[in-house]
């Protein structure tokens, strides 16, 4: 019987699967880019206008910088598109972000301010770095009072960018 139970024990160590550790190598790696720089190489201009006896508004097309009138009456000369110079690693994809409004003020002592709202670009909201280099142009709508007081207004927005 202890012969028999000696055999029964040795067969049940061989038939017990044996576990073994397995480990295996991975890679990392990484590339490092250019960061980006925007440069502002032409400002947002509404250009002259006469306003009327009620609410008016100037829409400047971040495409070509050609104004839509409404309510308002042209003083002369043209709009602009703020045009925008972006750098960096070429063929890189970025996101273009704008401000959702501003005001513009006259810098009176009683300063008066018009809000400048629905701004966009051209692309609009991505850009390619062609060669490492891309343009893009930036328009929005300016909302002009009944009356609006005459003088030079002018504000500042900002327009960021970010690889995507």
């Amino acid at each position: 019987m202890k012969f028999t139970a000696h055999i029964i024990t040795g067969a049940l160590l061989l038939a017990t699967p044996v576990a073994f550790a397995q480990s295996a190598n991975a890679n990392a790696s990484a590339t490092i880019i250019t960061s980006l720089s925007l440069v502002n190489t032409t400002p947002l201009s509404f250009g002259a206008i006469v306003p009327g006896s009620s609410a008016g508004t100037v829409v400047v097309s971040p495409t070509d910088g050609t104004r839509t009138l409404s309510g308002v009456t042209s003083g002369g000369g043209s709009g602009a598109a703020a045009s925008f110079t972006a750098t960096g690693t070429g063929n890189q994809s970025f996101t273009i972000t704008l401000p959702s409004s501003i005001n513009i003020s006259d810098n009176a002592g009683t300063p008066h301010t018009m809000l400048v709202d629905t701004f966009t670009s051209d692309p609009s909201g991505t850009g390619t770095l062609s060669s490492g280099t891309a343009t893009f142009g930036v328009g929005a709508k300016l909302h002009v009072a009944a009356n609006q007081t005459p003088n030079a207004y002018s504000g500042s927005f900002t327009v960021s960018i970010v690889y995507q």
